[in-house]
């Protein structure tokens, strides 16, 4: 095992793995309406639970805090199966995080379990 990753991280990254591997088959082609296909994922994201890495637990999210090993993790397992699962995973982080660190508590209630839960 890897000295910097918990035995929780790794079953994270199983089961992201698995998850995108069976949202994102190998064979899933590209979609023709980029935006369309984006918003789509970013969805099916936060339906899953994977935005709510994105956010602290007191505003809906998995964790006590945010934990960046499980965004790397989980960006990797996106990455892998789809690029604009990483993308979106990736944006999605870029918009909650610096709300997370420095919003103000009515900015944090007010976007963040949003954030969480795909919306």
């Amino acid at each position: 095992m890897l000295a910097y990753f918990d035995p929780d991280h790794l079953l994270l990254q199983r089961r992201a793995r698995a998850w995108a591997e069976e949202y994102f088959p190998r064979d899933h082609g590209e979609e023709a309406d980029v935006e369309k296909a984006a918003r789509r994922i970013a969805a099916e994201l936060g339906r899953a639970g994977w935005l709510a890495y994105l956010t602290p637990k007191s505003f809906g999210g998995a964790r006590e805090k945010i934990q960046v090993r499980d965004l790397c993790l989980l960006r990797e397992e996106f990455a892998h199966a789809s690029s604009l699962a990483d993308a979106m995973f990736g944006v999605q982080a870029l918009g909650s995080y610096p709300i997370a660190i420095a919003g103000t508590e009515e900015q944090k209630l007010r976007f963040l379990p949003a954030m969480a839960r795909g919306r």
